[in-house]
């Protein structure tokens, strides 16, 4: 079955910086890149078609001048707002130099998490929280990377304390998740329902608790929250899959 993970955070911070120039004058089709700011726009003209958080890698594959096409989302991004994928870390290596603040250490966090190197990554979001302990979404990120590693036990603590110090659909989302790996489906029920109450349109929630409905054998609640799931984005894949086994088990 099809679960999904799930970094959004509910804290947006806004990195208010660009690619260096070098990045700015290469051509940058075929190459990975990565964003090196929040909440920026993927579009179709007008239209906004994704929007992506910092530290989201794509790969380019057309560029109009500061435009590039990004096939996999069928949108255009803004050139300034991206790095190339290799020069990444050295960009945010360079931002905690000058600034080793807890959002500095919480980005290049982000940056090497992105690249898959999450020791590196709990290590600057540990950082972040010594800097800045009140702030749960801190706590959510680095729940998050201890789920990437397996060491579940590790992000339930982390996500008690963001739930502590602010809930938040994304601290009930990962702690549901982390109690899934572990098998505790019905715990993991229960936080994914709080993660949904808190925002009726957390897809990847539903679709979540469906599939951990799944596991305790309430098909017919699984099915409808997939049926939901659908019905608030018709193109999440994740859902058809799971809907289909589930179906299929009942006979349908």
């Amino acid at each position: 079955m099809t679960r999904c993970h799930w970094s959004f955070l509910f804290v947006c911070f806004l990195f208010g910086s660009s690619a260096v120039s070098a990045a700015l004058a290469q051509d940058l089709v075929g190459q990975k890149v990565m964003t090196i700011e929040w909440d920026v726009d993927l579009k179709v003209q007008r239209t906004v078609v994704h929007t992506s958080s910092l530290g989201e890698v794509f790969t380019i594959d057309n560029q109009q001048g500061d435009w590039l096409w990004i096939s996999s989302h069928r949108g255009w991004i803004e050139r300034s707002s991206v790095i190339p994928y290799d020069q990444a870390i050295a960009h945010f290596d360079q931002q905690v130099q000058d600034s080793p603040s807890a959002i500095n250490h919480y980005h290049r966090g982000l940056a090497l998490q992105a690249t898959g190197d999450v020791e590196k990554a709990i290590a600057d979001y540990g950082r972040a929280i010594d800097i800045a302990p009140e702030t749960a979404a801190y706590f959510v990120i680095r729940g998050n990377a201890w789920n990437d590693k397996g060491e579940h036990d590790k992000a339930i603590a982390d996500y008690d304390e963001a739930i502590r110090l602010e809930p938040s659909g994304a601290a009930y989302h990962g702690r549901g998740d982390a109690s899934y790996e572990k098998g505790d489906y019905a715990q993991a029920i229960s936080d994914y329902s709080q993660a949904i109450e808190t925002d009726p349109e957390f897809t990847i929630a539903l679709n979540n608790r469906g599939t951990a409905l799944l596991k305790q054998g309430q098909l017919d609640a699984a099915i409808a929250d997939y049926d939901q799931a659908l019905r608030l984005d018709p193109t999440f894949s994740p859902a058809f899959a799971n809907r289909g086994r589930a179906k299929a088990q009942m006979g349908r």
